[in-house]
């Protein structure tokens, strides 16, 4: 976490990009009473970053026409064929107590700094997946909450900017009570909508910088089988990929299952790490999130998967190589 900028007479040292930046997302999440984003942690997007956000898109001080990269357009959907990026994210409240939606992760981290680190000319699309039951996402308040929330933070940007969201609700049976088959089922409901690309996050997640078209682009670099990207994360496992970054052929490649259904919580990131080997495999330094890990562990882990992770691994491995082979991939390409 980074820590407030302080000039040298000791005093607060914001730049005015950053307290317009700051300005305008206040206004937008007032009316709703949302956290827009832990401000000490937006203070470590650079000038640029900030000067190109969309909360700064109805400040007079940054007219349109400064700032071609931000893609004013006006075609439609379908003129368009923008990539399709699903941001998966389980929630539950199972076991918490709070008086507002701002209390929780989804509306103070993952959301606002979402709308902070959107690139123009994909369309978005929030996967959000609870467990049947839950006592918040699974009910009308819930679900009303979270698309309010998109709604409004929508309609403060103008029509004709290149930037397109949308959330979709996946309740799940889920009788483990753990985040495996939740994210399998948000996998498979964002494969259906036509997904393009996954990023697989936590509901406690912030996005610091941009990560679209970096990730896209290292993909697009791995080409044909692809593999997996993830951003850098200073917090739990170090040495795996905590949040990951895939192509709509990973579902191709392994039958719709983003994850092993063996695994069913903390292996799953292992897994992900290691099926497609180092070559395909790789952590942007240059894009980093921070995972607010908030209150105990909302589930129990089950250390037995442990001892069956190598051989789905393995088994992940021999799949990849056999779509190689029928879809006469050369090998040099799919190392």
């Amino acid at each position: 976490m980074s820590s407030w900028p302080v000039s040298k007479n000791g005093r607060f040292a914001l730049s005015p990009v950053m307290l317009r930046v700051i300005v305008i997302c206040v206004a937008i999440s007032t009316p709703f009473n949302v956290v827009m984003a832990p401000y000490l942690s937006m203070l470590q997007l650079s000038d640029k970053q900030l000067s190109t956000s969309h909360c700064v898109l109805n400040d007079p001080a940054f007219p349109s026409k400064s700032y071609p990269q931000m893609c004013f357009h006006t075609e439609s959907l379908s003129e368009r064929g923008r990539p399709l990026v699903a941001i998966l994210v389980a929630v539950t409240t199972r076991g918490l107590t709070f008086d507002q939606p701002n209390e929780l992760a989804l509306f103070k981290y993952l959301l606002p700094s979402l709308w902070l680190t959107a690139e123009c000319g994909y369309d978005y699309r929030v996967v959000v997946g609870y467990d049947e039951g839950d006592p918040f996402y699974d009910t009308p308040a819930g679900v009303e909450a979270v698309q309010n929330w998109i709604e409004h933070c929508r309609q403060c940007i103008p029509g004709n900017v290149g930037l397109w969201m949308a959330v979709h609700f996946v309740s799940v049976k889920n009788d483990l009570k753990k985040p495996g088959p939740v994210f399998n089922k948000m996998a498979e409901a964002a494969y259906d909508l036509g997904a393009d690309y996954f990023y697989r996050v936590n509901d406690d997640t912030e996005f610091l910088q941009t990560w679209t078209t970096p990730f896209i682009q290292v993909l697009e670099e791995f080409g044909p089988p692809y593999g997996v990207v993830g951003p850098l994360c200073k917090h739990g496992n170090t040495a795996i990929l905590t949040h990951d970054f895939t192509h709509r052929m990973h579902m191709e490649i392994f039958d719709r299952l983003y994850y092993p259904e063996e695994l069913s919580d903390w292996w799953m990131d292992d897994w992900i790490t290691s099926v497609y080997g180092e070559a395909r495999t790789r952590r942007m330094e240059a894009v980093e999130v921070i995972h607010h890990v908030e209150g105990t562990r909302r589930y129990d882990v089950d250390f037995a998967h442990k001892k069956v992770l190598q051989a789905l691994i393995d088994k992940g491995h021999q799949r990849i190589e056999g779509w190689r082979k029928v879809n006469l991939i050369p090998k040099e390409n799919g190392n």
